[in-house]
């Protein structure tokens, strides 16, 4: 069988998946340990892991909370900036994630034929 008769492979991960994974369950823990220990800062810092490893993991579920997670980060910015313009720059990041996550080949590497 020759390198171009191959069939590509269906399992691999998308870097940007595996990126967002490590930023997902990184930077919670990174802020809880600068010493933002309140009770919502401990609740987001274990859903952003939890929704690391369903990413790292491809499960559709782990997509969906890193969707839902980033999108309250959103609104959270956009409560905690109160008009300021400076939410701009806070936002764009997020946006771009979710709109990664939303991606055809993207969504695809998370199909309910590979959750078995």
């Amino acid at each position: 069988m020759s390198l171009q008769e191959q069939e590509p492979k269906d399992d691999v991960q998308p870097f940007g998946v595996t990126l967002i994974a490590a930023l997902t369950a990184m930077i919670p823990l990174v802020i809880l340990l600068r010493g933002a220990a309140n009770t919502l800062s401990i609740v987001g810092a274990l859903v952003g892991v939890t929704a690391g490893v369903g990413m790292f993991l491809q499960r559709a579920w782990g997509r969906w909370l890193t969707i839902a997670y980033y999108l309250t980060s959103i609104v959270m910015a956009i409560a905690q900036a109160q008009g300021s313009p400076v939410v701009f720059p806070i936002v764009i990041l997020p946006i771009a994630i979710i709109g990664y996550l939303f991606l055809p080949g993207v969504a695809r590497s998370f199909s309910a034929k590979k959750q078995s």
